[in-house]
């Protein structure tokens, strides 16, 4: 079992160095996608990229493309997961959560919806975030069981948000 992150940014400096590292460490590979960023995300990511030897960063023009980067694990016995550049998740619970996937626990289940902080404002100094908490507010599914999946096409937008999901016989 592995888990492998997706995270696709655009002109998202602020956050988006605390949102890699915070998910690096769940993570066995982390595929990091800059949409066309116009501020100075791509020095970012190509910085951790460069630091962190599990984070892959690529440029893309088209937001689709990011689903391309996570399609080789479509049938194996790999989570995706998607945080957004905003996104911070409990560094404990993730922990925990890792435990749980490493023992089978959510081996039935196709997708899994982990509370995360949405990030309005960050203070790297003070080591604090402000945002919203999902819950209570509503989060979109963010660990997706590869290992349900035949194949997962038609992806117009972004990478795990629609699309259509052939489920393996025994799934859906």
């Amino acid at each position: 079992m592995r888990v492998i992150g997706i995270v696709l940014l655009h002109d998202e400096d602020v956050f988006a160095e605390r949102a890699i590292r915070n998910v690096a460490g769940f993570c066995d590979r982390v595929h990091v996608a800059d949409h066309a960023s116009t501020d100075g995300t791509w020095d970012v990511v190509s910085r951790l990229a460069g630091e962190l030897r599990n984070v892959e960063a690529v440029r893309i023009s088209n937001a689709a493309r990011s689903h391309d980067l996570v399609l080789p694990y479509v049938g194996t016995d790999t989570w995706v997961m998607s945080p957004d550049g905003d996104e911070l998740f409990d560094p404990e619970g993730l922990g925990r959560l890792r435990a749980d996937l490493e023992a089978g626990r959510y081996r039935g289940s196709f997708r899994l919806f982990p509370a995360m902080l949405h990030c309005e404002s960050l203070d790297a100094r003070a080591k604090t975030a402000t945002g919203y908490l999902a819950p209570p507010a509503l989060s979109g599914p963010k660990l997706f069981n590869f290992a349900a999946l035949e194949s997962w096409d038609r992806v117009y937008r972004e990478r795990l948000h629609e699309g259509e999901p052939v489920f393996r016989n025994g799934w859906g």
